[in-house]
């Protein structure tokens, strides 16, 4: 596999953890805060990967 194959795979794997918490804040699963904090880990992940190409 390639670098850009996992690097891919993770972002894919980001977004798919992103769409589940927005499923969760719609769902009241979560603090506001709680989710907030965890978005900002995912984006700043997502933004840590696409600047690696």
């Amino acid at each position: 596999m390639t670098q850009k194959q996992v690097r891919d795979l993770a972002v894919e794997a980001i977004r798919s953890q992103r769409a589940a918490l927005l499923e969760a804040r719609d769902e009241g699963l979560f603090s506001s805060a709680t989710l907030e904090y965890a978005l900002e880990r995912l984006d700043t992940e997502e933004v840590m990967l696409s600047g690696r190409h």
